[in-house]
């Protein structure tokens, strides 16, 4: 995967808020000087607003919404930030316990109120990962000024994935994000043109993302099948010796074994399930 120095331009930022907004206060964050990373919802609906494709799949999805904007950064980055947008600002220090928040700020713009939350970690996944794989973005056209570094769609992918199984479900939209990045994935890795190992890497991390308990745990409660994020065609396409050793001899024991696993994941989550039951029923003998 591309490491946090590459780049790409995007001609828009879209969001459930006024565009014109969203590039005001983007382009303010810019200038604040602050080092953050864009995470969260806002973070799927700039992948899948970039890689969208007219297509049913893709428009059942819409519209890309999410309830604030999320960034990872420091308790400075929250106070430089803050004060760049004139934000009432609440620091790590007068926030509730229990809370990965280092600042939370509440902008006033336009009749809007906009929510912006300032993240010391992201559950689910590690800070080091998230700003290793970080990819900086350069905006155009109505974005020109903004300069912003993005989570990358797979790491995004494992945190949505803890999210969904460890996290209350009210007012979140974990499993919506995660059907979109099952649609963004292969369009993300196929635009980083890999080749050989490099692409390998990227097709074996995802099936390890399908496998993990979290993988396991959405497959069975969502129907959710995490190696749809497998670029295949792309896969099918690449022509490196390594690649093609790859998908002839390797891919075909992953998807077997995958299945295995959701196999036994499935008794054991049914065995528990009718245990629960039978007791519940004792209870009330």
């Amino acid at each position: 995967m591309g490491s946090g120095s590459a780049q790409a331009t995007v001609s828009h930022l879209g969001t459930f808020l006024d565009p014109a907004l969203v590039q005001e206060i983007l382009f303010e964050i810019t200038e604040s000087g602050a080092e953050v990373v864009l995470v969260g919802g806002q973070a799927v609906n700039f992948w899948s607003i970039l890689f969208a494709r007219e297509t049913a799949n893709w428009q059942e999805l819409q519209p890309y919404t999410s309830m604030d904007i999320d960034f990872l950064g420091t308790r400075q980055d929250a106070e430089l930030i803050g004060r760049a947008l004139g934000a009432k600002i609440t620091l790590n220090k007068n926030i509730d316990g229990g809370t990965p928040n280092t600042g939370v700020l509440l902008v006033q713009r336009k009749n809007t109120t906009l929510l912006i939350d300032v993240l010391g970690s992201v559950y689910g996944v590690s800070t080091e990962k998230i700003l290793e794989q970080a990819l900086a973005f350069i905006g155009r056209n109505e974005s020109a000024g903004v300069k912003l570094k993005v989570i990358d769609p797979i790491t995004l992918l494992e945190g949505k994935l803890a999210n969904l199984k460890g996290l209350p479900q009210h007012d979140r939209q974990d499993e919506k994000h995660i059907r979109l990045l099952l649609l963004v994935i292969p369009e993300f890795v196929a635009s980083l043109d890999l080749k050989g190992r490099e692409f390998i890497e990227v097709i074996k991390a995802l099936f390890a993302l399908a496998e993990s308990k979290e993988g396991l745990c959405v497959w069975y409660q969502y129907s959710i099948s995490v190696e749809e994020a497998v670029p295949w065609s792309y896969l099918q396409a690449e022509t490196s010796e390594v690649t093609s050793r790859f998908r002839e001899r390797t891919v075909n024991d992953k998807l077997q074994r995958l299945e295995a696993k959701r196999q036994k994941y499935k008794r054991t989550r049914e065995q528990a399930e009718s245990r629960g039951s039978a007791l519940k029923q004792k209870r009330h003998l």
